[in-house]
This record gives structure tokens, sequence and C-alpha cells, in this order.
């Protein structure tokens, strides 16, 4: 059996190239392995409310995509001026803020269809990162300090910190078709930290540590200096796609 395409019945001819381009775009569809990085999208990560050791902060992120596997990342916040009471030791009259630039590599892009209704309608674009941070943060401790063999009493001081860090990461976006985006992802970094004391040196030599006296993250933030640390890290964006 064959088919016969003749000049005299175009109405013929379009059909059968709007079925061959069908089939065939459906074909491609299916075997996609090309990348859907979104254009441009607006992002907020609601584990940056929770953070115990940096602090809690809220932040706005915005990606753009320079092609379909290349995108930057802008991503900005301040500190609440009230820590959640779970961080210690307690910070009080916090200010700062703090700003990431991220270049993202897309490496694979997943399709998911209805034959998995988890995930119906959703792309999946799986992700390799490397960013730069910087913060700036002033807040206030309220410590014990023992002088010789006088009775210790508590001093309230200010501590300000300067914070610079590189970070590389691994990820996946998960985008569906309505717009809404879940990133979650996790890495490895590291930071450098410059840090004063308002407290005289006599003073911050007398600051009591260890058992009933706050913990490593307290211990992390009282520290003063310049200090050099590796970082492990993991957290969730929740977007939206514009473009």
């Amino acid at each position: 059996m064959s088919i016969k395409i003749t000049a005299y019945k175009p109405q013929r001819n379009c059909l059968l190239i709007a079925l061959l381009l069908l089939v065939s775009g459906q074909s491609i569809a299916k075997t996609d392995t090309s990348n859907h990085a979104n254009k441009l999208a607006i992002y907020i990560p609601p584990t940056a409310w929770l953070d115990p050791w940096d602090g809690s902060s809220t932040r706005t992120g915005l990606e753009y995509s320079l092609s379909k596997k290349i995108a930057i990342c802008f991503e900005g916040g301040v500190y609440f001026p009230d820590q959640p009471a779970w961080i210690e030791p307690i910070k009080s009259d916090v200010n700062g803020y703090i700003i990431r630039l991220m270049a993202k590599q897309y490496i694979q892009h997943k399709r998911f269809y209805t034959t998995r209704k988890k995930y119906k309608w959703a792309h999946v674009n799986c992700y390799v990162a490397a960013e730069v941070m910087f913060k700036h943060q002033t807040f206030n401790l309220n410590d014990s300090i023992l002088i010789n063999n006088a009775p210790p009493f508590n001093k309230v001081y200010t501590i300000n910190r300067y914070a610079a860090g590189v970070n590389v990461m691994y990820g996946e976006a998960i985008t569906y078709k309505w717009g809404l985006i879940v990133d979650y992802y996790g890495g490895v970094g590291f930071r450098f930290k410059h840090s004063t004391s308002s407290l005289p040196p006599a003073l911050e030599n007398g600051i009591l540590t260890g058992e009933n006296h706050g913990d490593l993250i307290g211990d992390a933030e009282r520290a003063i200096g310049n200090n050099y640390l590796p970082v492990l890290f993991a957290g969730i964006k929740i977007g939206y796609r514009l473009l």
C-alpha cells in the first residue's frame, strides 16, 4: 500500500504533513533530554527563617537564565531584630544583611507525565552551582562573666561581624505547569568571619562557657577575631516562574 501525494489536492498534502509533524513531535517529547530552565523566576527560601547558626532572616531571590543550561541568581535579605528562642545564646537587637550571587549549570532534565500523579505536569531540572556570599551583622549578647574570685555578673555587649564565603552545591528544581517551583539543594562551603566585640579584653576572657553557659552554636557566635571554618548545608526554596 502506498500513499500518493498529488499537486492538485493541497488539502490532502497539508493534512498529511500536519499528521507527520504531530507524530514526530510526540515522539521527540517522550524522549526529550533537553533542558527547560525557567527564563525568569522569583524565590523565597523558607529555611532561612529557621537557621539557628546564621540567624533567622527573610530573603528574596531572582533567577535569570542566560541559556537553556546556564542561569545566574541573586539573593538578598535582612535579619530579624528579634531572633527565635531556640537560638543560643539569645541574640537581641539584631541588624544586618546578606547577599548571595550564584551561577547554575543545569545538567539533566526530567519530565513527569500523568502516570506519576504526584508530579503531574512537572519538569525537574537537576543542576550544580557555585555561589559567593557576603554578610554583615551586629547583635547583642548577654553573658555571665567571672573576674578573678569575684562573684559572676551578667553583661550585655555587642558583636560586630563580617563574613564571606564560597559554596558548591547540587540541587533539583521542580517546576509545575502552573508556575510553582520547589527547589531543594545541598552542598559544602567555606566561611571566613571577622568579628569584634564591645567588651574590653579583660572582660572578654572572663566569659563563662561550657555547661549551663551556652552550646557549640553559642561558642561560635561569641568568637571574635578572624575565623575560618567549613560548612555543610541543605535547604529548600519556593518560587514562581515569571517567564
